[in-house]
């Protein structure tokens, strides 16, 4: 009987191990494969410049995540001087790591109402020449239709999943 229970733990356990990296999707950019861990199925829309990223849900064109792959010889290499440059100086940030290592800066601010923006500014600078930055909102809408909702910690967890795929 002991022995049964362990077999269907590490069945349970391999097959939720499953379902959390089924979400990790690939995508190709102009400066090649990235990987992002998303909640569920969104498909590249075609891209307006070869440095973005939008993901949309099948079917739709509203953007619900995008990623800029910005080059430091446009926007140097200072994380924080670009963040200025997009936001405006002095916005609050928390500064993690991502899950390949990358130093990122987190910011999560107020918008209108109970809109969030979020966007995770990511150092590739060394090996790669580009800043990153994976942004969104809170709260998604296109036709009076909510697309997509997220936590502020959802929204990191994405962000920190960024990768490029080798």
């Amino acid at each position: 009987m002991f022995r049964l229970s362990k077999v269907i733990l590490c069945i349970v356990v391999l097959a939720l191990v499953g379902i959390v990296s089924a979400d990790v999707q690939t995508f190709d950019t102009s400066y090649g494969k990235v990987q992002l861990d998303v909640p569920q199925n969104y498909v590249a829309k075609e891209p307006s410049s070869t440095g973005v990223l939008q993901l949309v849900e099948p079917g739709s064109e509203k953007p619900i995540i995008s990623v800029a792959l910005d080059d430091v010889k446009i926007f140097g290499a200072d994380l924080v001087q670009y963040a200025a440059m997009h936001f405006g100086e002095g916005k609050s940030y928390t500064e993690v790591q991502t899950d390949d290592g990358h130093r990122m800066l987190f910011y999560a601010f107020k918008e209108y109402g109970d809109i969030y923006s979020y966007s995770g500014i990511i150092d590739y600078t060394k090996d790669k020449g580009l800043i990153i930055d994976v942004f969104g909102r809170s709260e998604t809408v296109a036709y009076g239709k909510i697309l997509a909702t997220f936590g502020e910690d959802e929204f990191l967890t994405i962000c920190k999943s960024f990768a490029f795929v080798e």
